[in-house]
């Protein structure tokens, strides 16, 4: 999958995770669609604004906030995943929120790798969440989000990649109607890409 399925393959995880990093530098140019979303005025600060709001200048505290959800919500999903022995109704829903297009096609497909192996291939018994830390933001607006950083899959993998391979670019888009029917993911985003730029480079202002 994306954060988690290439995050499984050790050394291969930024090449192999969502599938098509490549996104990263051209979809945040592209116009979003689905609802508009709800920007606060500029006196809100971002560790007090709702998730479900977006800021008008967005920062590394929001965007962690926001990561620090979907990386429960795809802790919660992978320990449905497990408790099922494989993926359901409601786990798919689950994706759904958290993921969306290309990375979404990406995530499936390696979550049903791990079902198809022997007591889930790598994966934990017990998963936590895993744990997504920023390092820089690269670009942002009010329907894009692109930042730099590193993710430790400890939690959820019995053999997570090495310290030091877990580096990586990450891309944010707004949540689409329908894509969550369920609201199972409080914040207006989600998770588009992950990986290594496109050409080993990222352009100066990937959301504008």
């Amino acid at each position: 999958m994306t954060r988690l399925g290439s995050r499984a393959t050790g050394g291969r995880r930024w090449t192999a995770l969502l599938g098509a990093a490549c996104v990263v530098v051209a979809a945040c140019s592209s116009p979003g669609h689905g609802q508009p979303l709800t920007t606060v005025p500029t006196a809100s600060t971002t560790t007090t604004t709702p998730l479900g709001q977006v800021p008008a200048v967005i920062d590394i505290p929001y965007v962690q906030r926001v990561m620090d959800v979907l990386d429960h919500l795809t802790g919660e999903a992978t320990r449905r995943f497990v408790a099922q022995r494989g993926p359901d109704t409601e786990f798919e829903a689950d994706l759904s929120g958290i993921y969306g297009p290309p990375a979404l096609d990406s995530v499936k497909a390696t979550y049903g790798r791990y079902a198809a192996q022997p007591e889930l291939g790598g994966l934990r018994s017990s998963p936590g969440d895993p744990v997504a830390s920023i390092h820089r933001l690269v670009g942002s607006s009010n329907r894009c989000i692109v930042f730099s950083g590193a993710l430790d899959l400890g939690p959820i993998l019995k053999n997570p990649p090495p310290p030091g391979s877990t580096e990586g670019v990450f891309q944010l888009g707004p949540k689409t109607t329908g894509q969550d029917p369920s609201h199972f993911n409080p914040t207006p985003w989600v998770i588009l890409a992950e990986g290594p730029p496109a050409a080993g480079t990222l352009p100066e202002k990937p959301c504008t």
